[in-house]
């Protein structure tokens, strides 16, 4: 990473900070740019980890979906790694009724939870960066990644199974700190 970026990642960074976890959150938005990898991928996981119980809901959106879609083949291989189903899921644009409905709305970048708390600015509270729940802090001084779980549409399968792993990583984290 270049100096440059580093520098501003470091400053930048600096001033994201999640908020309070609500108490006993119940529904759970999952953010990501294209609502076809990432957001969905991240809900099918969550419903797994909380064992599908009736009181929890999970969904997914996207900051820039023109029209719906469908996820691509590597998605849907590498979801099937961990045990979650994208094959019929089709993407949609995230709105405000969306947001109102969730208790906790979490986004995979930094733009998205910046673009997230510009655009439904009086739920700021319920806005989280999901990246900031990665227990495993092995990237080092990698601040990019710190705040940013890659997108890997129209990449190779390996990056998206990388990519599902650290989503992974990063439910655990949140479950951990959440009272379900």
């Amino acid at each position: 990473m270049s100096i440059l970026k580093s520098l501003y990642w470091g400053i930048y960074g600096s001033t994201i900070k999640n908020p309070e976890i609500p108490s006993n959150p119940r529904s759970f938005l999952f953010v990501c740019q294209g609502n076809i990898c990432r957001g969905p991928f991240a809900a099918g996981l969550a419903e797994n980890l909380l064992g599908k119980q009736a009181y929890f809901r999970c969904g997914s959106a996207g900051t820039h979906v023109m029209v719906q879609a469908p996820s691509p083949r590597e998605a849907v291989l590498a979801a099937k790694e961990f045990g979650v189903d994208l094959q019929h899921h089709l993407s949609r644009h995230i709105e405000l009724g969306m947001v109102e409905s969730f208790d906790m709305i979490l986004a995979m970048e930094a733009g998205q939870y910046r673009y997230l708390k510009n655009t439904f600015s009086p739920f700021q509270g319920k806005i989280f960066l999901l990246p900031l729940f990665d227990t495993d802090l092995s990237y080092g001084s990698d601040r990019i990644h710190l705040f940013n779980i890659e997108d890997p549409y129209d990449k190779p399968l390996d990056v998206f199974l990388n990519c599902y792993k650290r989503i992974k990583i990063c439910l655990e984290g949140l479950f951990g700190q959440v009272r379900t």
